[in-house]
C-alpha cells in the first residue's frame, strides 16, 4: 500500500488541477459553406437608413419564426433559407413604420469549403496525459494479476 501512496497522490493532485472551469469547456466546431445568401436592405421612403430595427423571417408555409434579430448598421438583413419558396420578411421599427416584403427563394445548395474543430492547447495535454495514465492503469492491472 506504500508504494502505491504516490500514485494516488499524484492522481488526487491531478484530480484537483484538472477540476478547472477550464475542463468543462469544449471545443468548437466550425463550417464554412458557400450557400446563396438572400440579403434584404430596408430603407425608409426619404433614402434614410432602417438600421438597427426588428425583423422576423418566416420559411414557406409556417407561422413560426425561422430568424429574428436587428438589421445591421447599413439596414440589411441576410439568410440562408433551407427551403425552395417564398420567404416573408417582416420588419417593424416600433414607430409606425413596418414593411413585409416576399422573398422568392430557389433551390437550395450547400457547398462545403472547409471544416474543424479548436480543441486548446490545455485540453489536448490533458487528454493525452488521460491516454497515457488510463494505458498505464491497464497495464499495471494486468500485469499485477499476474504476479499474483
Amino acid at each position: 500500500m506504500v508504494k502505491y501512496s504516490a500514485i494516488i497522490k499524484t492522481a488526487m493532485i491531478i484530480l484537483f488541477i484538472t477540476s478547472s472551469d477550464v475542463l468543462y469547456s469544449h471545443g468548437v466546431e466550425y463550417k464554412i459553406s458557400k450557400n446563396e445568401v438572400y440579403t434584404v436592405s430596408m430603407n425608409y421612403s426619404d433614402g434614410e437608413i432602417m438600421n438597427y430595427t426588428n425583423y422576423k423571417i418566416y420559411s414557406p408555409g409556417s407561422e413560426s419564426v425561422f430568424q429574428s434579430g436587428l438589421t445591421d448598421k447599413n439596414g440589411k438583413i441576410s439568410f440562408i433559407p433551407d427551403a425552395a419558396g417564398e420567404w416573408k420578411v417582416d420588419v417593424n421599427d416600433d414607430t409606425g413604420h413596418a414593411a413585409s416584403v416576399i422573398v422568392k427563394a430557389g433551390q437550395v445548395s450547400d457547398v462545403s469549403i472547409a471544416s474543424g474543430n479548436s480543441l486548446n492547447l490545455f485540453q489536448k495535454i490533458i487528454m493525452a496525459i488521460c491516454v497515457i495514465w488510463g494505458a498505464a492503469g491497464t497495464a499495471l492491472y494486468f500485469r499485477s494479476r499476474k504476479v499474483s
